[in-house]
């Protein structure tokens, strides 16, 4: 039997090999999914399916990998499901962003997928940990020339996705969830 987790890390790798966060940033990309899966570890609830594809999460949306290369890889369909749950998060808050007037197109074979708790969870922890980066890098995106408007958007983005984040069914959800909204209201002094 294929060991998940460590051939999502090895794909997660090379998939965004080349990649840095926020554009221009020196620091590379696939260190965000890794903090992901960390995270989601360390919280001790995630299955073997979860903590691969947090690792895996952004290679569907951020890379030219499709779930055809991702499953001749072996990735297991467990976690390639858990990836579509994922991107159709990504796109439906996308298109609630861009507000009721906006004509977004919604791939249709996303139209049946079902949203679990367990990638909720992922998807959860994915934006506490883009929240972070963000706060914490904000005079370096800055130089970047990541706007305070590019920050604003992606920030009420995921606090559109906050009443979705209730209703996970995970005892951790509170505490990261609590720390997610501590995160969005964060401040530069």
């Amino acid at each position: 039997m294929i060991d998940q987790v460590a051939l999502a890390m090895n794909v997660a790798t090379m998939a965004h090999q080349g990649q840095h966060e926020w554009g221009g940033s020196r620091i590379p990309y696939v260190g965000h999914p890794f903090r992901v899966a960390a995270i989601l570890d360390a919280w001790e609830c995630a299955t073997t399916y979860m903590t691969a594809a947090a690792y895996l999460h952004d290679v569907l949306t951020h890379t030219s990998c499709s779930a055809s290369d991702i499953e001749m890889f072996g990735v297991d369909g467990h976690v390639i499901e858990l990836l579509f749950q994922l991107e159709k998060m990504q796109l439906e808050a996308l298109a609630r962003a861009q507000g009721p007037d906006e004509n977004v197109p919604f791939p249709s074979d996303y139209q049946d997928v079902h949203l679990t708790d367990e990638a909720k969870l992922i998807m959860l922890i994915d934006r506490m940990d883009d929240v972070r980066s963000l706060n914490k890098y904000r005079l370096a995106l800055h130089e970047l020339h990541v706007s305070d408007d590019y920050i604003r958007k992606f920030k009420g983005v995921t606090r559109l996705m906050i009443p979705m984040f209730k209703e996970i069914r995970y005892e951790v959800k509170g505490d990261i969830l609590d720390s997610l909204e501590r995160d969005l209201d964060f401040k530069e002094a």
